[in-house]
C-alpha cells in the first residue's frame, strides 16, 4: 500500500474521528427511543430531545462519511455508502416537506413518546435547521464520488452544516436562547447540534484538495496564514463575547457596555492580525524574491533551452539558452505560442504533448527536432514536466531542451561509416560477425545470412550453435568461453551447416578490439570455406589410414591362428575400412539346424539381431545373378523391385535396421570353394562405391588365406586335444573305476552289515526261544523283535530290487486319479507307530487335496521314505510336519523335521545310490544309501521334481515334492475313481502329437498306440522333416526318438527351444530312448525334452506321459 501525505493522513483521521463519532452518537439516541430511555435521547436533561429520525439520520450520515472515504476501492462499499447519503437526503427532505406543507407523512412518529415536545415548530419533528443541514450534508457526501466538479460543489456544501450547528452551539454556550430556540425555528438539539458540527468538520476533511481543508494544509504562504490564524479568529471572538453575556448576566454592565467592548475587542483582534500578517507577508516576499533570484540566476547561466509554458502553449519564460537555441529574444518569444518553434510538420507532435502534460505525464529525453528564427532545423532532447499548484492542478509545463544537432550528426557520421564498412564485409567471400564482449554477435555480413538461410534475427546473440555438429558443438563452446575469458584470440576449423543440410569446413578467427584500459569492447570474426582442402586431407588420411589397416591385417593373418578371434578382427577390419553401420561375417558351414551359412563374426550390431534370421545355401549366396563367386554392391534397396529383400540379398537384419547401401563380398578359399562372405549395411544410399568394394575385396582375399591357415591350425589343434582328452578321459575312467570300487567295498560292508544286524536278532531270539523255558512276555517280546528285524531285512531287499529295476529301466506304474492328500495320510498312518514311540508329534497342514495323476503304491512309497528318514534323524520329542498346496499349476507337498540337519557339502549328493552321511562303522543310523535315490527316480518318473534343503546341523531338514497338477480333472476324485475303471487310459481326443522317429515300424506302432486314443498324428521319419512339419502344423505335444540318422534326437529340440514361441518353440516333448541310465534321462531333460519314457515302450505308460505333460503346459499357460 503507498505512503501517504501527512495532509491526507490528518484528514483521514479526521473523517473517521467524525464518522465514528455520528455512527455512536446517533445509535445511543436510537436506542433510547426505542428502549423508552430519555436520557439517551436528552444528554443535558434540558427538555430537548434528538428525535428518531434525527438518530437515523446521524447513523446514515456517519456511515456514508466512513465508506465513501475509506472503502473507496471497494464496489460494495460505494454502494452501501450512497446508499446511506441518500437516506440521509430522504429523511431530511420528507422533514422540510413536512414543515413547509403541514403534512404528517409520519417518518418521525413511529416510536411516539409524550417526552420531547419542547422548542420545536412542530413538538415531536425534527426541526428545519437539523432538516436542512442533514440534507446538504447528504448531497456534500454523495458528490464524493462524482468527479472533480462535483467535489467542488460538495466541498462548498459541506460548510453549511457546520455554520447552522455552530450558531446552535454558542447559543447553547452563552445561554441564549434567541440563538437556538428563536421563535421555535432554529431550535436544535445540544446533541443534534455536536453531531451536525463533527459531520461538518468531518464532511470538509473528506475533500483535502480543495477548501477550508486544503487552505489549511498547503505549505505555501497562505497556508501557514491560514493555520496561524485559524486559532486566534476562531477562540478570540468566542472568549470576548462569552465574558461579555457573562458579565452582562451578573449586572456588571449593561447592554451598551457590551456592545462597545465587543466593537473595541474585534477592532483590536483584527488590526493586530492585519499587523501580524503584514510583517509575515513581507518577510515572505523577501525570502521568495531571494529564491526566484536564485532560480533566475540557474535558469540564465544554463546553456539549455528553458521555457515555461500554460496549457494552451502560450510561452510564459524565456531564458538566455532558449534565445541562443532557437534566435527568439525573450520579448520576441514571451506571450506567443510553443508553435513558435514547432514545424509545421510536428505540429501534431507538439498538441500530443500538451494533451499529456494536462493528464499529468511527465516526458524525459523526448528527441526531435525545432525550428530557429532563421528556418534551420535543430534536433534537440527535450525534458517536459508539468507545473502544479499546491492542490496538484496542473497549471502549465516547464520545457528543457538541449541542442543535440552535433551528436546527432556525429552518429549518422558513424552509421554511415557502419554501412560503408557493411557493404565492405557484403563483398569479402568470408562469412564475417562481430560480437558484444560476453560473446553474444549482433552483427552478421550477407555472406552468412546466404550460406546459412537463417533470417537476421534467427542468429543473433548465441542462435549460431544450431548451425555446429552436435557432436563438436560442446568442444566449441568450451574454447569460445575460455576465449571470452582470457580475452585471448580464438581459432578453430569445424563444419556448419548450410542452408542445404549439408556441412562445410571452414577456419574461424576471432580478433578481440580493446579500449584503452586493456578491456575488450568488441570481437571480430571471419570464418574462411576450407572444405575442398579439408576433404582432400581426408581423402589423403582415409587412404594412410586404409594402408595401416590392410598391413595390420596381413600382421593379424600371420600371427592370429584362433578363428574366431581371427574372423571377429578381419570383421572389424572390414567395418572400419568401409564406414559400413554393420559388418556380419558368415561360414559355409551347417549349423545346428541345418542351415549352410553359419553367423561367425558381427561388428556394428548385436548378434542377436541375426541369429534368428534363415540363411540360404552357398549356391545362391550373392544373389540370384552372381553366381556366388562375385560381389553384390547395390546402392539403394528401395529402389530394388525385390518381392523377398532377405532371400534375394542375405545378411540383411530386417526389422532391425534400415538398410539402404548393401555389399556382399564372398570369401575364397585357395582352391576356390566359397568358404563365407562379408556383408555390410548402411541406413544412407551410395556409401559403398568401386574404390570401398575393391579394398573390401582384397581383405576378403587376406581373409581366405588367414582361414586356411586357421583350419590347419584348428585341425593339428583340434588332433592334439583329442589326445589329451583320451589321456583325460583314460585318467578319468581309471579314477571312476577305483572310486566304483571303493564305493562296492563300502556298500558291500554296509549291506553286510545291515542284513547281519536283524539275522542276528531273529537267530538269537529263535535259539533262545524254548517254549517249555521262556514265559508268554518273554516269547511275545522275542517275536516282536523277529517280526521287526524280518521286515527290515524285507525293505533292505525291497530297496535293492527297485534300484535295480530303477537302473535297467524296468519300474512300471500303475497311474490313476488321485488326491495326493490322501496318499499322505496313508503314509503318515503307516508311520504313526514309530513317531508315537519316539515321542515325535506328526502335524498336517493342508491346503488343497492336490489332485495327480499317477501311481499311488508308488507316491505312498515316497512319502513313506520322506516320512521314515524324518523320524529317524528326529531326536525323541521333536516334530514332523507335512504340507500341502498348490501353486504354479503344481502340487508341492514339504516334509519338514526338527531333527540333526544335513551338511551343506552332502546335500549335493545325497539323492546319488548309496551315498550317506556317516559311512563308518560307528555311524549311529542304519541303511544302505538308497531310500532318497528312489523317492527321486520315482519322483522323476511321475513328471514331478524333489529338492533338499537345510539351514546346517542341528537346524532341521526339509523335503519338497513337486507333482503336475491335473486339472482336467479337477472334480471331486473319489467320484471319478468310483466312475472309471482303474486300468482306463487318459483320453487324448483332440490332441495333435508329431511323431518323430525314423524306424518305419516303431513309428507305425506308436501311431497305432496314439489313434487308438483318439489323437490326431502327424509323422515325420528325419528331424528336418520334422522341425518343418512343427513350424507348418504347429502340434499339442512332440514324441521323438533319440537315436537318429543326420540329428539326433538331442539335437533336435536344441533346434525347437530355439523357435520363438510363436513358432512352436515351447511345444512339450517326449524323449523315447533305449538309453535307461539315470544320466541319459538327465541329458534328454537337459537339451530340452520335458519327459523319458524307455523303450521297448509301455503305451499305457506312454499315454500317461503325454497326457500329465499337455496338462502340465497347459496349467502353466493358462497361470
Amino acid at each position: 500500500m503507498p505512503s501517504l501525505s501527512a495532509p491526507t493522513r490528518v484528514s483521514q483521521g479526521v473523517v473517521c474521528l467524525a464518522g465514528g463519532y455520528a455512527l455512536a452518537s446517533g445509535s445511543v439516541t436510537l436506542t433510547g427511543w426505542l428502549f423508552d430511555i430519555k436520557r439517551l435521547a436528552d444528554w443535558w436533561g434540558d427538555g430537548i430531545w434528538m428525535q428518531f429520525n434525527t438518530a437515523l439520520a446521524a447513523m446514515a450520515s456517519g456511515l456514508a462519511l466512513l465508506l465513501l472515504t475509506q472503502l473507496t476501492g471497494s464496489a460494495w462499499g460505494r454502494r452501501v455508502g450512497q446508499a446511506a447519503a441518500a437516506l440521509t437526503i430522504l429523511i431530511g427532505v420528507l422533514t422540510l416537506v413536512e414543515h413547509a406543507t403541514g403534512l404528517n407523512i409520519g417518518i418521525d412518529t413511529h416510536l411516539d413518546r409524550s417526552w420531547g415536545q419542547r422548542a420545536t415548530v412542530s413538538p415531536g419533528r425534527m426541526g428545519p435547521p437539523a432538516c436542512i443541514s442533514f440534507t446538504l450534508l447528504g448531497v456534500s457526501l454523495l458528490l464524493l464520488v462524482r468527479g472533480r466538479r462535483g467535489r467542488r460543489i460538495g466541498s462548498i456544501m459541506a460548510v453549511a452544516p457546520l455554520l447552522i450547528s455552530s450558531l446552535s452551539l454558542i447559543g447553547y454556550w452563552f445561554g441564549a436562547d434567541q440563538l437556538f430556540g428563536m421563535a421555535k425555528v432554529t431550535a436544535i438539539a445540544r446533541q443534534t447540534s455536536t453531531i451536525l458540527a463533527v459531520l461538518g468538520v468531518g464532511a470538509i476533511a473528506a475533500y483535502p484538495e480543495r477548501g477550508a481543508f486544503c487552505a489549511l494544509s498547503r505549505d505555501d504562504i497562505g497556508g501557514q496564514l491560514f493555520r496561524r490564524l485559524l486559532a486566534p479568529v476562531l477562540v478570540v471572538p468566542l472568549i470576548i463575547g462569552w465574558l461579555l453575556v457573562r458579565g452582562h448576566n451578573l449586572g456588571y454592565y449593561d447592554q451598551g457596555f457590551n456592545a462597545a467592548v465587543l466593537v473595541l475587542g474585534g477592532v483590536a483582534l483584527f488590526v493586530g492580525l492585519l499587523w501580524w500578517t503584514a510583517k509575515n507577508l513581507g518577510q515572505y516576499a523577501v525570502e521568495a524574491q531571494r529564491a526566484q533570484n536564485y532560480l533566475a540566476a540557474i535558469v540564465e547561466s544554463s546553456h539549455d533551452s528553458i521555457i515555461s509554458k500554460t496549457l494552451d502553449g502560450t510561452i510564459v519564460s524565456w531564458n538566455a539558452g532558449a534565445e541562443q537555441l532557437f534566435g527568439y529574444t525573450e520579448v520576441e518569444a514571451v506571450g506567443r505560442s510553443i508553435e513558435l518553434i514547432v514545424p509545421p510538420e510536428r505540429r501534431d507532435e507538439e498538441r500530443d504533448i500538451l494533451e499529456r502534460l494536462q493528464r499529468g505525464e511527465r516526458i524525459q529525453n523526448y528527441e526531435t527536432r525545432r525550428r530557429r528564427k532563421d528556418g534551420e532545423q535543430v534536433y534537440v532532447s527535450m525534458s517536459i514536466a508539468p507545473v502544479k499548484s499546491a492542490s496538484g492542478e496542473v497549471l502549465g509545463a516547464s520545457n528543457i531542451a538541449r541542442d543535440i544537432t552535433e551528436r546527432r550528426r556525429a552518429d549518422e557520421a558513424v552509421r554511415r561509416r557502419e554501412a560503408d564498412l557493411r557493404a565492405l564485409a557484403d563483398t569479402m567471400p568470408q562469412l564475417a560477425f562481430m560480437g558484444h564482449p560476453d560473446g553474444g554477435i549482433f552483427w552478421y555480413n550477407q555472406q552468412w545470412y546466404e550460406y546459412t538461410g537463417l533470417a537476421q534475427g534467427e542468429s543473433e546473440g548465441w542462435g549460431w550453435q544450431k548451425l555446429h555438429d552436435p557432436d563438436i558443438l560442446p568442444t566449441v563452446l568450451a574454447r569460445w568461453q575460455q576465449c571470452l575469458a582470457s580475452g585471448a584470440r580464438f581459432e578453430m576449423e569445424f563444419p556448419l551447416r548450410g542452408a542445404d543440410g549439408e556441412y562445410r569446413w571452414f577456419l574461424t578467427r576471432v580478433h578481440p578490439l580493446r579500449d584503452d584500459a586493456g578491456h575488450v569492447v568488441r570481437w571480430f570474426g571471419a570464418m574462411t570455406d576450407i572444405d575442398r582442402s579439408k576433404r582432400v586431407e581426408q581423402r589423403l588420411r582415409e587412404q594412410t589410414e586404409t594402408l595401416e589397416l590392410l598391413n595390420e591385417t596381413a600382421k593379424a593373418v600371420g600371427s592370429v591362428l584362433g578363428l574366431g578371434e581371427l574372423l571377429q578382427f578381419i570383421t572389424d577390419i572390414a567395418r572400419r575400412l568401409s564406414g559400413a553401420k554393420y559388418v556380419a561375417f558368415y561360414c559355409n558351414t551347417a549349423d545346428e539346424a541345418g542351415d549352410e551359412l553359419t553367423l561367425r563374426a558381427v561388428s556394428g550390431a548385436l548378434r542377436e539381431a541375426f541369429d534368428p534370421l534363415a540363411t540360404p545355401s552357398a549356391l545362391t549366396l550373392f544373389g540370384p545373378d552372381a553366381g556366388g563367386d562375385r560381389s553384390v554392391c547395390v546402392d539403394d534397396l528401395q529402389q530394388v523391385a525385390s518381392s523377398d529383400p532377405q532371400s534375394d540379398f542375405p545378411g540383411l537384419p530386417l526389422g532391425r535396421f534400415t538398410v539402404r547401401s548393401y555389399l556382399a563380398v564372398p570369401v575364397a578359399s585357395r582352391s576356390g570353394e566359397i568358404v563365407g562372405g562379408l556383408f555390410f549395411g548402411h541406413p544412407e544410399p551410395n556409401r559403398f562405391g568401386p574404390q570401398i568394394e575393391q579394398v573390401i575385396a582384397g581383405v576378403a582375399s587376406q581373409a581366405s588365406v588367414a582361414i586356411d591357415n586357421s583350419r590347419l591350425y584348428e585341425n593339428l589343434k583340434q588332433a592334439a586335444d583329442e589326445r589329451l582328452m583320451l589321456l583325460e578321459a583314460e585318467r578319468a575312467a581309471r579314477s571312476e573305476a577305483e572310486r566304483v570300487s571303493v564305493m562296492k567295498d563300502e556298500f558291500l560292508a554296509t549291506l553286510s552289515h545291515e542284513l547281519r544286524t536283524p539275522l542276528n536278532a531273529i537267530l538269537g531270539w529263535a535259539q533262545i526261544l524254548d517254549p517249555d523255558e521262556s514265559d508268554r512276555e518273554e516269547l511275545a517280546e522275542g517275536l516282536e523283535t523277529i517280526q521287526r528285524n524280518a521286515r527290515t531285512q524285507t525293505q533292505l531287499i525291497e530297496d535293492l530290487l527297485d534300484m535295480s529295476r530303477i537302473i535297467s529301466g524296468k519300474v512300471r506304474l500303475e497311474p490313476k486319479l488321485l488326491t495326493t492328500a490322501e496318499v499322505i495320510r496313508q503314509a503318515t498312518e503307516s508311520v504313526r507307530h514309530s513317531a508315537e514311540a519316539k515321542g515325535i508329534k506328526l502335524v498336517h497342514n493342508f491346503d488343497a487335496e492336490g489332485p495327480v495323476w499317477g501311481d499311488p503304491t508308488r507316491l505312498q512309497q515316497v512319502f513313506w521314505n520322506l516320512l521314515s528318514n524324518a523320524i529317524k534323524f528326529t531326536p525323541a520329542g521333536g516334530s514332523v510336519t507335512t504340507t500341502l498346496s498348490e501353486r504354479g499349476g503344481q502340487v508341492e507337498v514339504s516334509v519338514t523335521d526338527s531333527g540333526i540337519g544335513v551338511k551343506p557339502e552332502f546335500l549335493r549328493v545325497m539323492f546319488d545310490r548309496f551315498r550317506q552321511a556317516d559311512a563308518t562303522t560307528t555311524r549311529a543310523y542304519g541303511g544302505l544309501g538308497l531310500g532318497l535315490s528312489i523317492v527321486k527316480n520315482l519322483v522323476e518318473l511321475h513328471g514331478g521334481t524333489i529338492e533338499a534343503s537345510s539351514e546346517g546341523e542341528g537346524r532341521g531338514a526339509t523335503f519338497t515334492v513337486r507333482l503336475p497338477v491335473n486339472e482336467s480333472e479337477r472334480h471331486d476324485p473319489r467320484q471319478s475313481q468310483g466312475a472309471a475303471p482303474e486300468e482306463a487310459d487318459p483320453g487324448m481326443a483332440g490332441l495333435r502329437v508329431l511323431i518323430v522317429e525314423d524306424e518305419v515300424d516303431s513309428r507305425a506302432m506308436l501311431k497305432r498306440v496314439l489313434k487308438q486314443s483318439d489323437a490326431e498324428v502327424i509323422e515325420a521319419g528325419s528331424a528336418d522333416e520334422g522341425l518343418r512339419l512343427l513350424k507348418s502344423t504347429r502340434p499339442d505335444v512332440i514324441v521323438s526318438d533319440i537315436g537318429m540318422p543326420g540329428v539326433d534326437g538331442y539335437d533336435f529340440i536344441r533346434s525347437v527351444r530355439k523357435l520363438p514361441v510363436s513358432a512352436g518353440g515351447q511345444t512339450p516333448a517326449v524323449a523315447l530312448t533305449a538309453l535307461t541310465r539315470s544320466e541319459d534321462r538327465t541329458k534328454a531333460l537337459m537339451a530340452g525334452f520335458g519327459a523319458h519314457v524307455a523303450k521297448p515302450v509301455d503305451p499305457k505308460r506312454l499315454l500317461n506321459t503325454i497326457h500329465g505333460l499337455v496338462a502340465t503346459a497347459r496349467s502353466s499357460e493358462a497361470s
